[in-house]
């Protein structure tokens, strides 16, 4: 028979669908449905709540199903139980569960400053944010903008280290009393680093100049120039070359995608605007190709905030004298910049042709440290050259036309005077 279906040894109507059910159907079973409600108040004295309901569902289906009528489980049960429902809050025995009621909203923290810790506290708070402003301001030589105080105030209440401290936190971040205190210590560190003499005197015409300057270096054989967005294809080709650079700036793949360069290179573009340093490219001008990334960066070094130098170049133009060239070219332009004592570069012993760079631009081997590397401690070696041992070798190669570059001996001769 059509729509019919053995079922247990039963000749049954298959209905997939409650729907699918005639009305003259889905009232029997409604009626099915009242009767046993009424018998389980009856025989209980309550009405089926909760799983109690399945007791009156699976009565009904029995009845169902020995009629001949099949329907799915599930969608029986839905259905019957919304009716079970609707029986339940007519009949004179439901009572409405209760609501829980919601906790009560915890107290807010008035917004306050400092005054009401201890003086212990308060002079550890004010340690801490003096120490983060004076590192900013010795990377980016400008006092930190009011955005860069927010984030130094969210930081530092996140992470102060007591109990007595942290609920306060958030509050103590947007209060009136933190940003003037903020803005008096930034003022504070800023003179004493200007009076010290640790910070380079840039007027803002100067600041202004840097900014805009797009060569670092120029002459018949090489352009040292700032990156731009449009050097993305280059910048993949050149890191391509280097896994290992490109794994520790955290990339997944061994390759460069477009994104990631592009990305990297605003980075740098940024670096340029606040903190004047950063990777420029080479270009070499016979072919109009790129030759390698050279740059600057502000670094902790023992203890103290230094310029490091770097040099990525194509592994196709090695043994070119490229390098040499670009590491001269960067130490003249940022000593006459900052007018620091010195410029300083770190490498692992086993990086042999960047202590060989390293040598030829005059750099002497300093010491070494523990740098952690792919989560281990490796030593690194710290190269630097002073600025007077610099200016007198580069005097000397003025005065001799042979000198085809700097050694270790002769800035270590100097070094003697």
């Amino acid at each position: 028979m059509k729509n019919h279906e053995w079922v247990g040894g039963k000749l049954l109507q298959t209905n997939k669908k409650w729907s699918a059910l005639k009305i003259s159907q889905r009232e029997w079973i409604y009626e099915l449905t009242r009767n046993e409600h009424a018998a389980y108040v009856e025989a209980n004295n309550r009405v089926p709540m909760k799983k109690r309901k399945d007791i009156v569902i699976d009565a009904v289906y029995d009845k169902v199903e020995g009629r001949g009528i099949w329907i799915p489980y599930g969608e029986f049960r839905r259905s019957v139980a919304k009716y079970i429902d609707r029986l339940n809050r007519r009949h004179p025995l439901f009572i409405p569960p209760v609501k829980k009621s919601k906790k009560p909203p915890k107290p807010k923290i008035p917004k306050e400053g400092i005054e009401g810790f201890s003086q212990d506290t308060q002079n550890s708070f004010k340690e801490k944010i003096a120490a983060v402003i004076r590192q900013y301001i010795l990377q980016a030589h400008c006092i930190p903008t009011n955005k860069i105080r927010d984030a130094h105030l969210k930081n530092i209440l996140r992470g102060f280290n007591s109990k007595q401290w942290k609920p306060h936190g958030k509050q103590l971040q947007s209060s009136a009393t933190m940003i003037t205190l903020y803005d008096e210590l930034r003022q504070n560190v800023f003179n004493e680093l200007c009076e010290a003499g640790d910070l380079p005197d840039i007027s803002k015409q100067d600041a202004s100049k840097l900014r805009s300057d797009v060569n670092i270096y120029l002459n018949e054989r090489l352009t040292i120039r700032k990156l731009d967005k449009s050097d993305h294809k280059a910048v993949k080709d050149i890191l391509a070359g280097h896994p290992e650079i490109i794994s520790s700036l955290g990339w997944k793949n061994t390759t460069a995608t477009k994104k990631e360069s592009l990305t990297w290179i605003s980075q740098q573009m940024k670096r340029y605007k606040n903190e004047y340093v950063g990777y420029f490219i080479v270009i070499r001008h016979e072919s109009h190709e790129a030759v390698g990334l050279i740059g600057m960066a502000w670094n902790t070094i023992q203890a103290k905030c230094s310029l490091e130098l770097d040099c990525i170049l194509d592994k196709a133009h090695w043994g070119m004298g490229y390098a040499t060239e670009g590491g001269k070219a960067l130490l003249d332009y940022y000593f006459n910049l900052f007018g620091v004592d010195k410029i300083y570069a770190v490498m692992r012993p086993d990086e042999t042709r960047a202590i060989a760079l390293s040598e030829r631009i005059g750099m002497t081997l300093e010491g070494d440290f523990q740098r952690k590397y792919k989560g281990k401690r490796i030593k690194h070696l710290i190269y630097s050259c002073s600025h007077y041992v610099y200016e007198t070798l580069k005097t000397y190669a003025d005065d001799e036309p042979n000198f085809t570059g700097f050694s270790a001996k002769s800035a270590t001769d100097q070094r003697r005077l």
